[in-house]
């Protein structure tokens, strides 16, 4: 279910370290999983990006071992030579509005034994809507300044109602402005933070509620619906004082 227009905007997907199929376990592999991506109605998603993500690795092993893989056209995927061990499953379609599990929850976790076969998983994504956030710059403020250092001085992240906080990347589109895009749920309120030490925003529009921390640091409350995105704008109208 591609985005359409909205395919430019950058979506967080897993907000893991990925690594190739394997390659962390590789060493230490005694068991595998099988599994399909379906979407609601059964239908076969392609091209989902699938992590397994080991929860507890025995003594020694402080770091959770993980890998991932992208699913095939009839949605199956697998993973090879993998440690004993209990997994979390997690699924991402960039460019779509499919939901990750294990950030929105309904995350699958499945056991692998020394001594027993392939484990199967079925995996079914809900689809959600776009959280969209545009901050535009009409006084050049953040233009006239050192991109990069401004950019990353911009921070935008997205509460979620299980209490998970996920900072969103922004992109800048041909006007100058930022955006900041998400796949989110709806009917669920979600909080968002836009804050930065070098720049001041006006209140945002499009909000169920804005809470003006100062001129510099903004808390929004937006309740996405179905059927269209939740959007939110605001404005950079200057530097912040002493910059």
């Amino acid at each position: 279910m591609a985005l359409g227009g909205f395919e430019r905007f950058r979506i967080v997907t897993l907000g893991l370290i990925m690594l190739t199929p394997g390659a962390a376990m590789a060493q230490k592999g005694q068991g595998s999983i099988v599994g399909t991506v379906v979407d609601p109605q059964g239908r076969p998603i392609p091209e989902a990006t699938v992590a397994a993500i080991l929860q507890f690795s025995g003594p020694g092993f402080f770091t959770p071992a993980q890998a991932s893989t992208v699913s095939a056209t009839n949605g199956v995927f697998s993973f090879q030579g993998l440690r004993t061990g209990s997994y979390q499953i997690c699924t991402a379609v960039p460019r779509t509005l499919y939901l990750d599990p294990c950030t929105w929850g309904g995350a699958q976790m499945v056991a692998i034994g020394s001594d027993s076969g392939p484990a199967n998983v079925k995996i079914t994504l809900g689809f959600g809507t776009l959280f969209l956030s545009r901050l535009a710059d009409p006084n050049k403020v953040w233009a006239s300044a050192q991109t990069g250092k401004k950019n990353q001085d911009i921070r935008v992240s997205l509460r979620t109602p299980g209490g998970l906080t996920i900072p969103i990347s922004p992109i800048t589109d041909p006007n100058g402005a930022l955006n900041f895009g998400l796949q989110v749920p709806f009917g669920a309120p979600l909080s968002m933070s836009l804050s930065s030490f070098t720049l001041q925003f006006d209140t945002p529009a499009g909000a169920d509620s804005v809470q003006s921390i100062s001129s510099s640091n903004k808390v929004i409350t937006v309740t996405p619906k179905s059927g269209a995105p939740a959007v939110i704008t605001a404005n950079i109208t200057a530097a912040a004082s002493g910059q």
